[in-house]
């Protein structure tokens, strides 16, 4: 991105970002640009990976991942995005050429991340993205492969979850220069509401017309989950809601012996209860239409 002739660079205050497409899913995915021609830019997914109980790789207990880079074209003439490629990562990764993986054969693809701590110069001036240090916090997102899978190009503020983004400019002398961290006001549409449980909270999406439960923290043995939020019906559990790794908890993942769901449960979502070993009872009602990939491995316990 150039300045204008009076030294000004002009942004968009809506910015278009890429986002990965699966069973009517948008979710915004960590890329790079890796090459810019006259007609075209050339973008590398990072961190990025395929899941299936068939791979060789590693295992995270029941589980294996196939580390993967996605190669994509975006035209300039039209803004369209496609798929060049999808190779599995090794030491040299192309960034072309024909697939090495074959996205039909695995079930999920997630992307990992570090949290980074933001470094500052002696003067108070941010460093570079490149140059923060890496702290403690980890995460993950996780979306279920369908028949459509793809990417898109979506604005920043189609988002559900808040974007934080630094500008970085480099002057004619080669030196760089950041901008503070600043956040993209989310869609105004769009709201959360968290509910407390006996010994955590619960914290739900609330869209126009259904409420969905995306987020899950506390050390509960037994939870009920609402029927209504924010005067919405909760008719979703997503992704890995209860199925993420927790540091404090037992074993590493949540207690939960018993789940009672309300009968506006429409959808269970991939992975929703991964590696829930507790897991006793849960009951499924009649409003339940779709269950997730693996929604319940590993809830060794479970018995009804």
């Amino acid at each position: 991105m150039e300045a204008d002739e009076n030294g000004v660079i002009h942004l968009s205050a809506d910015p278009e970002l890429i986002a990965l497409t699966s069973g009517g899913l948008k979710e915004i995915w960590p890329v790079r640009m890796v090459e810019e021609s006259a007609n075209r830019y050339i973008y590398q997914t990072k961190n990025t990976r395929l899941i299936s109980d068939t791979l060789r790789d590693y295992r995270v207990g029941d589980l294996e991942f196939d580390s993967i880079s996605v190669t994509l074209k975006q035209m300039k003439s039209d803004g369209s995005l496609s798929i060049q490629s999808i190779n599995a990562v090794s030491d040299d990764v192309s960034f072309g050429g024909k697939d090495t993986v074959d996205v039909s054969h695995y079930e999920m693809i997630y992307y990992y991340y570090n949290g980074m701590i933001p470094s500052f110069r002696e003067d108070g001036s941010p460093l570079q993205f490149a140059d923060w240090e890496q702290g403690d916090l980890t995460g993950s997102m996780n979306i279920e492969l369908q028949q459509d899978f793809g990417f898109s190009l979506v604005r920043a503020s189609e988002a559900l979850d808040e974007i934080y983004y630094i500008v970085t400019v480099e002057d004619e002398a080669g030196e760089n220069y950041n901008s503070e961290m600043t956040a993209i006001p989310l869609k105004t549409d769009l709201r959360t509401e968290t509910v407390a449980s006996a010994q955590g909270e619960m914290t739900f999406r609330i869209f126009e017309d259904h409420a969905e439960l995306f987020l899950y923290s506390g050390i509960d043995t037994e939870l009920t989950i609402p029927a209504e939020v924010g005067g919405r019906k909760v008719t979703k559990i997503n992704s890995s809601v209860f199925g993420r790794y927790v540091r404090y908890a037992k074993n590493g993942y949540y207690p939960l012996e018993k789940v009672t769901l309300p009968d506006t449960i429409e959808e269970i979502e991939a992975y929703a209860f991964r590696h829930c070993i507790d897991l006793k009872e849960i009951n499924l009602p009649e409003s339940l239409r779709s269950i997730g990939t693996q929604a319940f491995v590993d809830c060794r316990s479970l018995t009804s």
